[in-house]
């Protein structure tokens, strides 16, 4: 029987039986994993810096929208109404702007500590890539310590000093397999080219691994 049937061939002995449960729950997990999405938007900026140590201004790139909820619901009158103009988030794999979107994260919890690794990037001619890491807790100001990387066109940024904030527009913010945050770093640096700017993110990931 081909390879394709696999999943579902027939078994007579108590050893095989046992090996072909193992084989339908590692199908059925692969078959229920949800698709990661995320929203997310970045910048390079002087900041402290000066001119002649950053020549980057303002957006880097971003995917999908996280919406105007200032704008508030479609019926003023009903609070729990759908908003005006709700956020968007972008699946791995999907169209996004002039390419393609590809997202992988993870929100694991230990303990008292969320330990985030999560990977946006995105094809096309406003495209780019980031990479962020480290721990966050469930508490509000701010977390030490992140990591982040932002590439667009060929120039990297990074830094292993960043700080983050879990975003207020959500309770909770963060739980296993989501998390939305924001990150501001103050010496990304491109060594390359001997520059060094400030950086900022905010990421909302979801169904990530947990």
């Amino acid at each position: 029987m081909s390879k394709a049937l696999s999943c579902a061939r027939p078994l007579v002995t108590a050893s095989s039986i046992f090996a072909l449960c193992i084989e339908l729950a590692a199908c059925t997990t692969a078959a229920e994993a949800p698709t990661p999405r995320a929203v997310f938007q970045s910048s390079v900026f002087v900041g402290t810096h000066s001119g002649k140590e950053c020549g980057q201004t303002g957006s880097w790139f971003k995917v999908g929208s996280f919406g105007a909820p200032e704008l508030g619901t479609v019926d003023p009158n009903n609070a729990s109404s759908d908003l005006a103009s709700p956020p968007r988030p972008v699946e791995d794999g999907a169209a996004e702007q002039q390419g393609t979107a590809t997202i992988a994260c993870s929100v694991r919890q230990d303990g008292d500590v969320f330990k985030i690794h999560a990977s946006i990037a995105l094809t096309g001619a406003t495209g780019g890539a980031a990479i962020v890491a480290g721990n966050l807790t469930d508490t509000r100001g701010d977390q030490k310590n992140i990591s982040l990387s932002l590439t667009r066109g060929g120039e990297s940024y990074t830094d292993t000093t960043c700080v983050a904030q879990l975003s207020e527009a959500t309770t909770p913010a963060i739980a296993p397999g989501r998390v939305w945050f924001r990150v501001r770093c103050p010496k990304a640096e491109n060594n390359p080219a001997q520059q060094v700017c400030e950086s900022s993110a905010e990421f909302r990931l979801e169904r990530c691994v947990q």
